[in-house]
């Protein structure tokens, strides 16, 4: 469900605290009545980090009930530690390639924790992201293939691999770290994005050593064309766009003509969206950031399955009736299980459930 009232308004005030400053959140806290949905509502997001963060650099903890309060002091202990880990295996990955005079740019989150937010646990990160020129991949995967201890398998309708778009399938470094391995820049239509942010990558210090990353222009087109081209739809990006937003506001400024050059002609109009989508967070527009359901079900599913069914039948029928192969790895049972017929009836009725809790 997409949070409303007093959550929402604490989830959208805590985004602006990507800066290092912010509002202040004890008031809104002392407003909520259930902190524990509000904290599972935090985490379905992808705002726990954020949260957390928020509290302790804004000092309002003592708002927060003692339960509440212990779980967001460990949430950004957990947090920071992640990240740091993160870091540490961007740097150590870099080196290799470089040594292999293959060059390489990390991007998206792992970028703005290293040169953008106040601290490293102050938002999430999911994996690190390493762009590489598209005619230097294949040596870039040979470099890597020995820090490769276990690879993400993932299938689509037909049970076949999934052949990404923008990346090779992650793999999970010896420190635990999911990485992705990119070739061009999330969401970017044109494909000439990857090659701008390779080729005006700067350079930041952080733990361990020192980490290539792009310009602030390149890192904001990065993160709106991968929220809202990469991943159109869907609502749970939205919060994290803003906050790495505020985040490269105020430590390089945003400049919009800038931003809108990086991300082309076909990009520009996705720009001027995120822009709407930050504007309105700073007028306190929570369902501009967190969309309702009704909403969210209309883009998310009914849209996207009409384009598709529209520009290719069989697909479209592939995406309610999917392979056996792919159903018994998405709900975890057997090939051969009975269970599986009835996963096909429940299959729709998954779906929405899935994306009404968001």
């Amino acid at each position: 469900m997409a949070p409303r009232g007093a959550p929402g308004r604490l989830l959208l005030a805590a985004l602006a605290w990507a800066r290092g400053k912010g509002p202040d959140l004890a008031p809104l806290a002392r407003e909520i009545k259930d902190w524990p949905r509000l904290l599972e509502e935090a985490g379905r997001w992808g705002l726990a980090e954020s949260l957390a963060y928020a509290f302790a650099a804004g000092g309002a903890g003592e708002a927060v009930p003692a339960d509440a309060r212990a779980r967001l002091g460990a949430t950004h202990e957990a947090g920071a530690a992640a990240n740091l880990a993160l870091l540490s295996d961007a740097v150590r990955l870099q080196k290799l390639l470089a040594d292999a005079g293959i060059p390489s740019v990390a991007i998206k989150g792992t970028a703005l924790v290293a040169a953008h937010y106040p601290l490293p646990g102050a938002r999430h990160v999911g994996d690190l992201d390493l762009l590489v020129p598209r005619a230097r991949l294949t040596d870039a995967a040979m470099v890597l293939a020995p820090e490769a201890v276990g690879r993400t398998h993932q299938l689509d309708h037909e049970g076949e691999d999934v052949e990404f778009d923008w990346h090779l399938p992650a793999f999970d470094t010896p420190g635990g770290v999911c990485c992705e391995l990119h070739f061009e820049a999330p969401g970017d239509p044109r494909g000439a994005l990857a090659s701008r942010v390779i080729a005006r990558a700067r350079t930041v210090n952080v733990a361990g050593g020192t980490l290539a990353i792009p310009a602030p222009d390149d890192a904001a087109a990065v993160a709106c064309l991968h929220v809202l081209a990469g991943h159109p739809g869907n609502p749970v990006f939205l919060p994290r766009l803003v906050a790495d937003l505020e985040a490269i506001d105020a430590t390089a400024g945003l400049d919009w003509k800038a931003i809108r050059g990086a991300a082309g002609a076909e990009g520009g109009p996705v720009v001027d969206r995120a822009r709407a989508i930050f504007e309105a967070a700073r007028r306190g527009d929570v369902a501009a950031v967190f969309p309702g359901n009704v909403a969210a079900l209309a883009r998310d599913l009914v849209l996207p399955f009409l384009k598709l069914a529209a520009r290719d039948p069989r697909a479209g029928l592939r995406t309610f009736v999917p392979s056996r192969r792919f159903m018994a790895e998405r709900y975890g049972v057997a090939e051969d299980s009975p269970r599986l017929l009835l996963l096909y009836f429940l299959r729709p009725y998954l779906a929405v459930r899935a994306r009404l809790r968001r």
